[in-house]
């Protein structure tokens, strides 16, 4: 991907992922990018610098974090018109979206990874609540004791009625897009009770430890889904008692379980699953294996389809998008908020959901070693595949000039005169730096150009820094035996490998290689 402006929005979590900003930063100025860098340091921040940055004219903004921070990333691009492309860079817990796209876990490789994407319009999936149904037996007086009166029960029941299902205004600074999934029932309940310094200091054992506390006072809720047309019109799906819905938007949940296994990215529909009360969390043992090992039985599993869906729960079952918990009154109106308030027991408040698809909504980054396995239509599945295929010309291409320099060398060692440059990697050895790989990858606007991520140590305080090195038609390319390679074989280098490299190092650390020097053998 070429751009000229992009935005990092750093989640700070336990202060982990800002140690890793430099080397980022290195790798994005290498292809080009001029980057600005925003911390995010308390709740809500991310959706208003993304908007920010959006407005800004940002062409690219980067999420680090987890599927929450790009959650918000995604809002807020969308609060700003959807106009600039959004990336991923993993850096929380589960990072479903970076698995479900094969973006690297390393957040070094994943801006590798980001400098060599596609750019794609993608379905969003929206959410809103419609209204409330309050039952007039639960609705209370203004001392909040429970109404008795039964002749006044109709009127009041209507008068409830009447006042909390007009439908809310949709305006609100708040999270109503997403990209992963929406989830109704155990999971969030689950999710809003994790303690989050331990989530940061441990990870997903996190969600095990607060799963195992609050699985025993889950119980089975009530719960209808029903599809709506453009004209209003309603069939029912579901009606029961369920442990769990998820609204997918994709087709994995925990990143592992393929719940929605036909779902794609670009068809415009929304995939619903439903785990019925009869169903796979009827014991904690069962409960234990969805939730932590992450396995189900999709035989018991009910799935649904449809661009719109008219989902109703208790107000008592908690709702999360893409991974992070949402409170049910931020997206009510003040008349529904005191109704939910008089009614005192939420179990007795219905809540009616409207999820919608929105196709094409946004772009998104994808890795060119993606498939394009989520993409329905051939146009757009069909640049994954040219990628692909064209990544395997490349491997060939290595393999065979692998195989010529191995050839070479027996020639070498036969007694055959070789081109050498002997007084080239004497001085690479002694003063150029030694920079240990962590990925490569070539730049796709700059062909013969490759950037190569890694650190190196100072000669004068031992210091580790970050280092970006440029490859290209200028760079002498050598091996310990002082025999010029062919550029692309950097193509080939591992990470953890060494090399020598001598050029100007730009304040970001970007190091435009004159000579470089890379193992034996490759």
């Amino acid at each position: 991907m070429h751009g000229k402006r992009a935005c990092l929005i750093v989640d700070l979590r336990s202060g982990d992922n800002v140690v890793k900003v430099p080397d980022l930063i290195a790798v994005l100025q290498a292809a080009g990018w001029q980057t600005d860098v925003c911390l995010k340091e308390f709740s809500g921040e991310t959706l208003k610098l993304a908007e920010q940055a959006a407005k800004d004219g940002h062409e690219l903004v980067i999420g680090y974090g987890g599927d929450g921070t790009l959650n918000a990333v995604i809002n807020g691009v969308m609060y700003a018109g959807g106009k600039s492309i959004i990336g991923d860079i993993p850096g929380g817990t589960f990072n479903e979206w970076a698995s479900e796209i094969t973006i690297p876990d390393d957040p070094v490789k994943a801006a590798l990874a980001l400098v060599n994407s596609v750019s794609r319009k993608v379905d969003l999936g929206f959410f809103e609540v419609e209204g409330l149904t309050v039952p007039a037996h639960a609705v209370r007086n203004g001392q909040g004791a429970a109404t008795e009166n039964a002749g006044n029960e109709e009127t009041q029941e209507a008068e409830a009625t009447e006042e909390i299902q007009e439908k809310p205004k949709k305006a609100g600074k708040h999270r109503q897009y997403f990209l992963l999934h929406a989830g109704l029932g155990v999971d969030a309940a689950i999710m809003a009770r994790i303690n989050k310094p331990l989530k940061y200091h441990i990870g997903k054992f996190a969600f095990d430890i607060a799963g195992l506390k609050e699985l025993p006072r889950q119980r089975p809720f009530p719960a209808e889904i029903r599809s709506l047309d453009n004209k209003g019109n309603s069939q029912i799906l579901w009606q029961g008692e369920v442990w769990q819905l998820l609204v997918n938007n994709t087709r994995r949940y925990a990143g592992t379980i393929d719940l929605s296994p036909d779902a794609c990215i670009d068809d415009g529909i929304l995939d619903v699953s439903v785990v019925p009360a009869g169903g796979p969390l009827k014991t904690l043992q069962e409960a234990l294996s969805f939730l932590v090992l992450h396995t189900v039985d999709q035989n018991v599993i009910q799935n649904f389809r449809g661009k719109s869906l008219a989902i109703s729960v208790p107000a008592s079952i908690e709702l999360e998008l893409d991974g992070s918990v949402v409170k049910l009154k931020d997206f009510l109106r003040k008349k529904e908020r005191k109704a939910l308030e008089r009614a005192g027991d939420a179990d007795c408040v219905m809540v009616h959901y409207r999820f919608e698809a929105v196709p094409a909504a946004v772009r998104m980054a994808f890795p060119c070693t993606y498939d394009g396995s989520m993409f329905e239509k051939p146009a757009h599945k069909a640049p994954f595949e040219q990628a692909v295929q064209q990544r395997r010309r490349v491997e060939e291409k290595i393999a065979a000039l692998q195989q010529e320099q191995e050839q070479a060398d027996q020639n070498g060692r036969s007694g055959q005169a070789q081109p050498v440059f002997a007084s080239q990697v004497s001085e690479l050895q002694k003063q150029g730096r030694t920079i240990t790989v962590v990925g490569v990858t070539p730049d796709p606007h700059r062909p013969g150009t490759y950037i190569i991520a890694g650190t190196y140590q100072r000669k004068n305080d031992s210091k580790i820094e970050p280092a970006a090195v440029c490859v290209d038609d200028h760079t002498l390319v050598l091996n310990a035996q002082g025999e010029q390679l062919a550029p692309l074989l950097v193509e080939s280098l591992q990470t953890g490998e060494q090399i020598s490299v001598e050029g100007k190092k730009s304040k970001r650390a970007v190091i435009d290689a004159d000579c470089i020097l890379i193992p034996t053998g490759q």
